[in-house]
């Protein structure tokens, strides 16, 4: 086990200074040396002073090369990678170790603070998103390296988290702009630290306001240090400048990987046929890493397709990311290539036809060769859209019984929006017989992203049958279908799908089904 002595113990400091010592003894004592033995030489080769000067040759190496050992054995006591830091060390990253929990969780057991500010005068958040909200920000030790991610992944050129992160010392790349308690533990050490200027930024947001985040006072009492400020702080003239101090944090060799959660991010090419998937260098993460997802550089191609992004489902059905985005990783994660088919809508072998059967199963009814989005999701674009063949069940009703009259905000009735209606039916009434009989088709198998479709979703599949060549003996179908989208505090909407009144937008109670006069329910997919 290494032993440790404090950054400011007599013996370090010798060490240092013997060090640095030893770098002139080796330089002066090099070019008294090669006068000198050239001297020797000369007595040896032309004097021929043999015994003599040879004598003094021998004792002259002797006694440089002792030195020259001495002089690379004086640091031993001091190691760059110690087994253990004591408050005030210099960490690995040339900064000051303030803070130590003790044992290693998260990946970490030390925090180090930069041995100078990365700004003086800087705000907290860009022009543009002074008065947006950071949701999720934390204040506790060892959230603020998630709080700077979860700021950039909002506000990419917020200038007090971004000057955290571009800090290099030490050549680490995982500095931070401190939480709001891991700027008052840094507090405690402020005359150690000689911090002359007043205020600090920490990546706290101010849980009263959107416009506001945490700081601290570093003249006052430690009880009245801590204060809230306007994001904006840092460009009024009225105001004093805030600095800001980054931070970094590290577990040191002893502690070993005990503790340490990292996460992956792996590309998959979904169906290339050319080219090589992207390796992200920086993969594994520390949990709570802001991650940026990268672009084609392996310049993947596939035959009558453009890329458009990432997805974390092969079918698009997953999170969108486009290139450059970000976001926090908490697990494992795949991202797999997008395409868009440049086949005009005349269709080749790549194009799928209406009336064809989709990835799911289903019956393709819908296409919009530009896309279209699919709310509810994180960019989705979506360019099919599928029905199952055949019901779910017959007497079903909307909503279950102890909700019939409980109003669902937010359901819409345009194209896209039925998956986002079903999710928001589900997390109101979680047994909602219509959404769930839906969201349940496909279970277990990959395509398990069905959802009730919104009216004008039911119109688009009514829009088939109108179609020349297609008639309801290709595709039975009667009745009325539910749709996910409400009409009222008691009410949801239908289509008809009768021969009476087809097409037709109807109203029924969203009770009907548990008695009497079930409708019918059709999963639908977008792709």
């Amino acid at each position: 086990m290494l032993t440790h002595c404090p950054i400011t113990c007599p013996k370090r400091q010798l060490f240092r200074t013997l060090d640095e010592r030893c770098i002139n003894v080796k330089v002066i004592l090099t070019i008294v040396y090669l006068d000198y033995f050239n001297v020797l030489l000369y007595n040896i080769v032309i004097k021929e002073l043999w015994m003599k000067n040879a004598i003094k040759v021998f004792w002259i190496i002797v006694i440089f090369g002792f030195i020259f050992i001495a002089c690379d054995n004086v640091g031993n006591g001091i190691n760059n990678d110690v087994a253990t830091y004591a408050i005030g060390d210099t960490g690995p990253g040339g900064g000051i170790v303030f803070y130590d929990k003790g044992t290693v969780s998260d990946g970490w057991r030390y925090l180090e603070v930069a041995p100078v500010n990365q700004g003086t005068d800087i705000r907290w958040a860009s022009a543009s998103f002074s008065a947006i909200e950071i949701t999720g920000t934390g204040t506790a030790i060892g959230t603020g390296k998630e709080n700077t991610a979860l700021i950039l992944a909002v506000d990419s050129e917020a200038p007090a988290a971004l000057a955290c992160i571009n800090y290099r010392g030490g050549d680490k790349s995982d500095w931070f702009l401190p939480s709001l308690d891991e700027l008052a533990e840094l507090y405690k050490h402020r005359n150690r630290l000689n911090i002359t200027e007043y205020w600090f930024w920490s990546s706290s947001q101010h849980p009263m306001v959107s416009s506001g985040a945490w700081g601290v006072d570093f003249r006052e009492n430690e009880s009245n240090s801590k204060s809230g400020g306007f994001k904006n702080y840092g460009i009024n003239q009225y105001v004093p400048g805030i600095s800001v101090r980054a931070i970094r944090a590290f577990a040191s060799s002893s502690d070993g990987n005990s503790g340490v959660t990292t996460y992956t991010i792996t590309y998959n090419g979904n169906t290339n046929t050319g080219g090589t998937v992207p390796v992200d260098s920086n993969s594994p993460y520390l949990k709570g890493s802001l991650v940026t997802v990268l672009s084609n550089e392996g310049n993947l191609v596939k035959i009558n397709n453009t890329f458009t992004g990432w997805n974390t489902a092969a079918n698009g059905s997953g999170t969108f990311y486009a290139t450059g985005e970000t976001f926090i990783i908490d697990t494992n994660i795949t991202l797999f290539a997008q395409w868009t088919s440049t086949s005009s809508d005349s269709c080749t072998v790549e194009c799928l036809l209406i009336g064809g059967t989709g990835p799911g199963g289903g019956i393709i009814f819908y296409h919009n060769h530009a896309g279209f989005a699919i709310t509810g999701t994180s960019g989705f674009l979506a360019h099919y859209l599928e029905i199952a063949r055949n019901n779910m069940t017959i007497d079903l009703s909307w909503a279950s019984p102890n909700f019939t009259t409980t109003d669902i905000t937010g359901t819409s009735m345009a194209l896209g929006t039925g998956k986002e209606n079903t999710a928001l039916i589900l997390a109101t009434d979680i047994d909602a017989p219509a959404a769930k009989a839906c969201v349940d088709y496909g279970k277990g198998t990959d395509f398990d992203d069905w959802f009730l479709p919104s009216v004008d979703e039911l119109k688009e599949f009514y829009k088939l049958l109108e179609q020349p060549g297609i008639s309801q003996d290709d595709i039975p179908i009667s009745g009325s279908f539910w749709s996910s989208s409400q009409y009222s505090y008691n009410m949801a909407q239908l289509l008809s799908f009768n021969t009476i009144t087809p097409g037709q937008v109807m109203l029924s109670s969203k009770a009907s089904g548990n008695l009497t006069n079930g409708f019918h329910v059709r999963a639908v997919r977008a792709f």
